[in-house]
């Protein structure tokens, strides 16, 4: 598929599974949280489709913990940011799993990794710390918060 269908989807299944409706938010949420589980596996840290999947979710999930994004506005913003949060979670658990020791040491060392996909454990605690840090954007510290609690 096109990295834009990717793009344009995952805001919208993250705010689904953040929906005040009880039967769209338990599908979604169940969903939301087996493609964490998918977008962690070890080939998505090469330079190929899950790859892409993965980092359009990552995004989707960090816009979602900052109250963004396309369908933001239809659902409630705590909410939101708590879906975020343990969906970010979940991947992020299933992503330290699935690698070696070697690669979890030589990704935490900060050299940047293997350089030829996406180093997603390394990506989501910059972005974590970057988003704490940032004193103008109180959403985008707020979620950062909340990632980091879960």
């Amino acid at each position: 598929l096109e990295d834009a269908v990717f793009a344009a989807a995952w805001p919208f299944v993250v705010a689904l599974a953040a929906s005040g409706d009880g039967v769209t938010r338990r599908l979604f949420r169940t969903l939301l949280l087996q493609c964490c589980r998918y977008a962690s596996q070890r080939d998505a840290r090469e330079a190929n489709e899950k790859t892409k999947i993965a980092r359009r979710l990552v995004d989707a999930l960090f816009d979602g913990l900052a109250g963004r994004g396309n369908a933001a506005a239809t659902v409630d913003a705590a909410a939101l940011r708590a879906a975020s949060a343990e969906a970010l979670a979940i991947f992020v658990g299933w992503t330290a799993k699935q690698m070696r020791a070697s690669e979890l040491a030589e990704e935490m060392g900060g050299e940047g990794a293997t350089e030829k996909g996406f180093d997603a454990l390394d990506h989501v605690l910059r972005r974590v710390a970057f988003d704490v840090g940032r004193r103008g954007d109180a959403a985008r510290r707020l979620g950062a918060a909340a990632s980091l609690n879960k």
